[in-house]
């Protein structure tokens, strides 16, 4: 399986950057895992900034017909681990999986309304950084779950 993360700007703190490290190598085990990093905007009106930035983003969707597309919304719907895995092995016959994690103001309506699968990891807010390790370890549990590893307890 592949896993292709589209997110806005790279990750900065060294203890984050160990957390992603540290889950793609358990990941390794189930999927390969696909980093797309988008250069942020940094002028602008804030609609500005989120419409740049998702019009980056977009472009990435074009080449990814084959792909189940998620997004990241805190609209979106909140899974249990188990239900998560669930999601995730609906997705293994496909294949490929692409997440997308806006920026810290997110992305347009419209492109949020055109990805089928909106998944909230939390009602909280998070720095968009540990968003990405939070991920990665989800995705870790829910592939565990599903070929009956013992990480999930």
């Amino acid at each position: 399986m592949l896993i292709k993360i589209v997110c806005i700007g790279k990750t900065k703190k060294k203890w984050l950057q160990d957390g992603e490290a540290e889950y793609i190598k358990h990941l390794k085990k189930y999927a390969a895992v696909e980093w797309v990093v988008i250069e942020p905007e940094t002028r602008g009106t804030v609609a500005d900034i989120v419409k740049k930035e998702t019009e980056k983003v977009q472009k990435y969707t074009q080449s990814m017909p084959d792909f189940e597309l998620c997004i990241l919304d805190i609209h979106g719907v909140q899974h249990s681990s188990e239900t998560f895995s669930t999601l995730i092995r609906t997705f293994e016959n496909k294949g490929k999986i692409a997440f997308f994690i806006g920026g810290s103001h997110g992305f347009t309506s419209g492109f949020t309304d055109s990805i089928a699968h909106k998944i909230s990891l939390s009602p909280m807010t998070f720095v968009h950084e540990m968003v990405r390790v939070v991920l990665l370890e989800q995705l870790f549990r829910a592939l565990d779950i599903i070929h009956d590893g013992q990480y999930h307890k």
